[in-house]
């Protein structure tokens, strides 16, 4: 079996138990709300699933076949939620609609401040990661283009509505406000408005000039001459004795 991160694992043999592979997966994604990749740990998870660790190796061979797994199952959703939003007729109400549920769906958005955010550096999670990252920018840059928006200046919006998307989640991460929770339809809101705002087109910049190198000049000094006294202001020298 191969996932995303492109780990091929033996299907073990054994006798089935209560448990299903999709069982596992579910458990394990709820695990990574809490605690990313740490916390998919087969014997919490026998546990939670009420089955023995044998149930698990004989559907998976290994731990690291249940994170693929469970990667793979993360990005399903971020996706079923694009293709879910692409049926309205609105690409700015598509792009609202998004965030929102985004938000407000406590689970996606634990996985992904715990992937994106906190365990993005994991060597499973990390090229999935990338790829979901650049599937939702470039998902982001289709919708924006769709309001009229040049591509040029939709991928770049894009990447703000995407930074500005995690930020928020690890906002509503820490925060233990149910204050905060209660405004993510505002804040996904508030954040579309500015994202399809129309701005003033950015101004031409002359190109740069490379400076270049002259040779150093050393000015010519004039001699300075001597102030001239001024004689009206001398005192006369007192006569020697003696003299005429």
């Amino acid at each position: 079996m191969a996932g995303l991160t492109g780990a091929t694992y033996p299907r073990p043999m054994g006798r089935a138990t209560r448990s299903t592979r999709e069982d596992w997966v579910v458990a394990a994604y709820k695990a990574a709300g809490r605690g990313g990749v740490d916390a998919i740990a087969i014997e919490p998870l026998a546990a939670e699933l009420g089955v023995s660790k044998g149930g698990f190796y004989y559907r998976f061979a290994a731990r690291e076949e249940l994170i693929a797994a469970t990667l793979d199952h993360w990005s399903a959703e971020a996706r079923r939620l694009m293709q879910r939003c692409a049926t309205i007729a609105d690409p700015v109400e598509q792009l609202r609609t998004f965030l929102g549920l985004a938000m407000r769906d406590e689970q996606l958005r634990r996985v992904d401040a715990w992937f994106f955010l906190h365990t993005s550096t994991h060597p499973l999670v990390r090229p999935v990661a990338r790829q979901a990252a650049a599937e939702n920018v470039a998902w982001f840059a289709s919708v924006l283009a769709s309001t009229g928006i040049a591509d040029q200046n939709a991928a770049r919006r894009a990447r703000v509505c995407w930074s500005a998307y995690l930020g928020m989640v690890a906002e509503l991460m820490a925060s233990d406000d149910p204050a905060v929770d209660s405004e993510v339809t505002e804040m996904a809101d508030l954040l579309v408005e500015l994202i399809v705002a129309p701005g003033e087109p950015a101004p031409q910049l002359p190109p740069r000039q490379t400076p270049t190198q002259t040779p150093t000049q050393t000015p010519t000094q004039t001699p300075t001459q001597p102030p001239t006294p001024d004689t009206s202001k001398m005192i006369d020298p007192q006569p020697t004795p003696g003299g005429p």
